[in-house]
């Protein structure tokens, strides 16, 4: 049961293309990447909730689909949840069931409250973090 939930949790990464890499420049630049993050730990994962429901109705998780989702996070004007560019990640804290907030090393708070970056679920952070891990050989 866990290997399947994984995997789902896998394929709706890949579909959601969070993880875009888009062309760095020449040189050791790392690779950019397109990643959702939450103003707190709860929204993190009624972000993640909310993808998981949708994709639960049948409906393709796709980038765009994530934007929507995102975008309709709000409180008032303000977003609770955004699409960030990072070049690299690092978790700075952790919070309510594991929930983490990241940093890229530059910019450390993507929202308007002192307590640090953008928070993901912990589901989430492990895919972000082995989407660039060498291909395993058999």
């Amino acid at each position: 049961m866990l290997m399947r939930k994984s995997l789902r949790s896998a394929a709706m990464v890949l579909a959601l293309g969070v993880a875009g890499i888009a062309a760095a420049g020449a040189g050791n630049t790392p690779p950019v990447r397109h990643v959702f993050v939450c103003r707190s730990p709860l929204l993190a994962f009624d972000f993640w909730k909310s993808l998981q429901e949708t994709r639960a109705k049948g409906i393709e998780v796709t980038t765009e689909v994530a934007i929507q989702i995102c975008a309709a996070m709000r409180a008032g004007h303000d977003p609770q949840c955004r699409r960030v560019e990072v070049a690299e990640l690092r978790p700075i804290a952790a919070g309510w069931g594991g929930a983490l907030a990241l940093a890229n090393g530059m910019t450390k708070i993507w929202f308007q409250n002192p307590d640090g970056g953008g928070w993901v679920t912990p589901e989430y952070f492990v895919m972000l973090s082995n989407q660039n891990a060498p291909a395993s050989t058999k």
